[in-house]
């Protein structure tokens, strides 16, 4: 009877170092990967938005509407301070914070110069898309 719940024990102590060293060796990297493209899926969802901002600010421009522009720009500001929190260190968090800082002049700008808030607009959403590209399937 005892030799026979060592055996059992042993083999259930086997079982669960297999179960163990599967997950780590298989899901821990799965779970990983999964997180990363969750992350960079949010990022890229933020940009679409801070695109659609820039989009409505040089809409408004066009139309003469100022104070249409002027909250278009504090939104993209908005979605670029986001963007800035959830941006990775390295290269595209400094080419994020050099947007934010463009979306700031651009928020700057607007009552002064309307025609280079305009071109700005359209700069920062040209820039943001070719950061964060539209993922097709």
């Amino acid at each position: 009877m005892k030799r026979a719940l060592i055996t059992f024990l042993a083999i259930d102590a086997l079982i669960v170092a297999a179960g163990l060293g599967a997950y780590l060796l298989i899901m821990r990297p799965r779970v990983a990967e999964v997180e990363l493209a969750r992350d960079q899926a949010v990022r890229a969802n933020v940009a679409m938005t801070a695109r659609v901002r820039a989009v409505e600010g040089r809409l408004a421009l066009a139309s003469g509407d100022v104070a249409g522009a002027q909250r278009a720009a504090g939104d993209l500001l908005m979605s670029m301070d986001g963007l800035v929190k959830r941006a990775p260190e390295g290269r595209e968090r400094s080419e994020v914070v050099n947007l934010r800082e463009r979306a700031m002049l651009i928020q700057n700008e607007i009552p002064t110069d309307p025609t280079s808030a305009r071109k700005d607009f359209e700069l920062l959403d040209a820039k943001l898309a070719a950061l964060y590209p539209v993922a097709t399937k």
